[in-house]
């Protein structure tokens, strides 16, 4: 019987069995068989290497240093350069693009993109604070201890405050936009109402928008003695809307409407009283006298006469220049009429643009006139 009938015949259980189930095993005289089994054995154990393979066995040599050497096209046996084509195949990098420092390889370049990525994702970008002392004082701020700086780049605005006493002190709010040269823009006080400021004399709170600049610092230009601690807070967020050029208290004052003290075209008009005075004792408003006054103010936004004296009243309006006792000039007069009694609604008169002065008239000076200004 050949080892080949052997295997195919063995049971599918082989060990202790009863007699009659029992299979007799008859090993062949030639030995060649067995040794080829030994070889395989042994090679196995031992691993593959060439000294382990028999006769002919060369393919798991092949591979076995191959593998160890590298996939080049020289560790390949004759034929088997596919390896040699995935090593060299790696491609190569775009025009522009480095590789991130600290890293190397696919990990390197991996962790690079993320932090790029990251960057690029954020929406929260945290404060930056630079602290200082202000000792010396020089205008040009080349002395060291006289400016505090910070660059700006990414902030939008910036929180300053100065703590210390001082006696003769002067601090300038400098920003550069191209790091060389200075200019004095505006700080606002942490005060409700404040307008804005080049400068300071005095400790306090102040924030500017810093988003033109390339870098922004305080400069002490004047001291006597003391010194400054300074703080530096800068955002990426704007705080203070800026206003070009700075003006009307930098939108923080009270909007006036437009207008003037008028000039006057009037014709046949009667003769006008001097400031302050009463009417004569002849023509259509004979001995009224001056119930009310309402200064020139250029500031004005309204002025509102009301008569509910039950009578005529007449109102005079000059440009306000002239003092008491004097002729007034540009001055006009016109008549707001009475209602049926005193009390009554009679004729009212009002104006968003007249910024001149206006003088009140009445028959009586118990006349009630009602008059509001804004």
């Amino acid at each position: 019987m050949s080892f080949a009938t052997l295997v195919v015949n063995l049971p599918a259980k082989l060990g202790r069995l009863l007699s009659a189930a029992s299979l007799s095993v008859t090993l062949a005289s030639d030995d060649a068989a067995v040794t080829a089994l030994s070889a395989i054995e042994t090679s196995a154990a031992a691993g593959a290497t060439a000294a382990n393979q028999v006769t002919g066995n060369t393919a798991l040599e092949a591979i076995e240093t191959s593998v160890a050497s590298g996939a080049t096209a020289a560790n390949q046996a004759t034929g088997n350069t596919s390896l040699a084509t995935i090593a060299t195949a790696q491609g190569a990098g775009g025009t522009g693009i480095a590789e991130p420092t600290g890293g190397s390889g696919l990990l390197g370049w991996l962790s690079g993109i993320y932090q790029a990525v990251i960057g690029t994702l954020s929406v929260w970008t945290p404060n930056k604070q630079v602290t200082g002392t202000l000792t010396v004082a020089d205008p040009t701020g080349a002395a060291t201890g006289s400016t505090v700086t910070i660059n700006t780049d990414s902030l939008g605005a910036l929180g300053i405050k100065l703590s210390g006493t001082t006696v003769g002190a002067t601090v300038l709010f400098q920003g550069s936009v191209d790091g060389n040269t200075w200019d004095n823009p505006k700080a606002y006080p942490l005060t409700i109402g404040a307008a804005g400021v080049q400068s300071t004399t005095a400790a306090g709170d102040f924030e500017v928008n810093c988003a033109a600049f390339k870098q922004f610092r305080v400069c002490l230009s004047a001291l006597t003695s003391g010194s400054f601690a300074v703080v530096l807070n800068g955002t990426s967020a704007v705080k203070h809307v800026g206003v070009k050029n700075g003006n009307a208290a930098d939108l923080q004052a009270t909007v006036v409407s437009a207008g003037s003290t008028g000039l006057d075209y009037s014709a046949n008009k009667p003769a006008i009283p001097t400031v302050g005075s009463t009417f004569a004792n002849s023509g259509p408003y004979a001995s009224y006298v001056l119930v009310a006054t309402v200064p020139a103010l250029a500031a004005r936004n309204n002025v509102d006469i009301e008569n509910i004296s039950g009578a005529q009243i007449a109102v005079v309006r000059d440009d306000g220049t002239q003092a008491t006792g004097n002729a007034p000039t540009n001055a006009s007069v016109f008549a707001i009429g009475g209602g049926i009694a005193a009390g009554a609604q009679g004729g009212s008169w009002t104006s968003t643009t007249f910024k001149g002065r206006l003088q009140i008239y009445a028959p009586l000076s118990s006349a009630i006139v009602s008059v509001m200004v804004d």
